[in-house]
């Protein structure tokens, strides 16, 4: 884990339920370095509690799993205040909390850590909200709201965000313009908008046939839903994402997969300590801790982890390249 992190700095507190009725792992990314900065588990049972039940006699001496009793609900606050809580206490201030718009974690973050924690948006719940928004207002009669036209609008919405980082009053302005760009009307479109190079010829890129749209209904309802997240535009200017997030959820299920039962036993701990390790250190974890522990870790499982990390970053680099991102827009059948 990076221990060069300065008090004040941004940070990125984001909890993910693992299993909604099982054991659960909510932890927090550091916006500047990626790395997890502290993580905490949630489990309702204890196999060995489970068993001196079952056959009806006390346990014996042990340490018990279990260190949640409430509903599995209340997992998600409940973790994300022991994480805001340790921080605090080595001396790491929280200054801004990314995710989504879970106000009881919130509630409970602010409870902990105090009341001068900002609340930021994260982007890919928004872009996956306003699509469901849009589906809506499709099933609710909208029809001109084809598949075509929701991506479009939603790639509309999302240009809007990524120019205007860190400027909330040019974000509301952009929001502003969408919608009537949309209709045929650039009066209060900026430099993004081909329409001034050429009035005359210029048809949409990604609407149908490259027409303006033109239902007055639909128009009222999208000018409604641009004005909703307008209102909220410092929450959506700061570029707040949860990727690094679900990047570690995705390593949490490799080393836990959700088809066995790990909570009720040490297992548990040990396997998500192993993916706190593989996210902040790499593949070459396992020869770290040999070393830590006086072994002599194998040649092969050195060679391992090198090859791995070598082949985690030709991925990043190959993932963040403008031909995958584009061929990630294709349809299915077409790649």
């Amino acid at each position: 884990m990076s221990r060069n992190i300065n008090a004040g700095k941004p940070r990125n507190l984001y909890t993910f339920l693992f299993c909604l009725f099982g054991p659960g792992v909510g932890h927090a990314v550091g916006v500047n370095n990626g790395d997890i900065i502290g993580y905490a588990y949630r489990s309702r049972r204890c196999a060995l509690c489970d068993t001196a039940v079952r056959l009806g006699k006390e346990p014996d001496e042990h340490v018990c799993r279990r260190n949640h009793f409430k509903s599995s609900k209340s997992m998600e606050a409940d973790s994300i205040a022991d994480i805001g809580k340790a921080l605090q206490e080595s001396g790491i201030s929280i200054s801004v909390l990314v995710g989504d718009d879970d106000s009881s974690a919130m509630k409970r973050l602010r409870e902990v850590c105090g009341q001068d924690i900002e609340k930021s948006s994260d982007l890919n719940h928004v872009k996956k909200n306003l699509g469901n928004h849009l589906y809506a207002f499709k099933s609710a009669g909208h029809k001109e709201l084809s598949d075509k036209v929701i991506k479009c609008v939603q790639k509309m919405f999302m240009y809007a965000i990524n120019q205007n980082k860190g400027a909330p009053e040019n974000l509301k302005a952009a929001f502003a313009a969408c919608v009537p760009h949309l209709y045929g009307d650039h009066k209060s479109c900026g430099t993004w908008c081909k329409h001034a190079e050429n009035p005359a010829t210029y048809r949409h890129s990604s609407l149908p046939y490259g027409r303006d749209l033109s239902n007055a209904k639909t128009r009222e309802a999208l000018t409604k839903l641009f004005n909703s997240y307008a209102d909220n535009a410092a929450k959506l200017a700061f570029h707040g994402s949860t990727q690094a997030n679900e990047s570690f959820n995705n390593i949490v299920a490799s080393k836990q997969p959700k088809s066995r039962h790990y909570g009720s036993s040490s297992s548990f701990n040990f396997r998500v300590g192993a993916a706190v390790l593989q996210k902040n250190v790499g593949y070459t974890y396992v020869a770290d801790v040999c070393d830590k522990a006086g072994l002599s870790p194998s040649t092969h499982a050195c060679l391992h982890g090198e090859s791995m990390n070598r082949k985690k970053k030709r991925d990043s680099l190959r993932k963040s390249g403008k031909p995958f991102k584009k061929r990630r827009l294709e349809p299915k059948d077409n790649r």
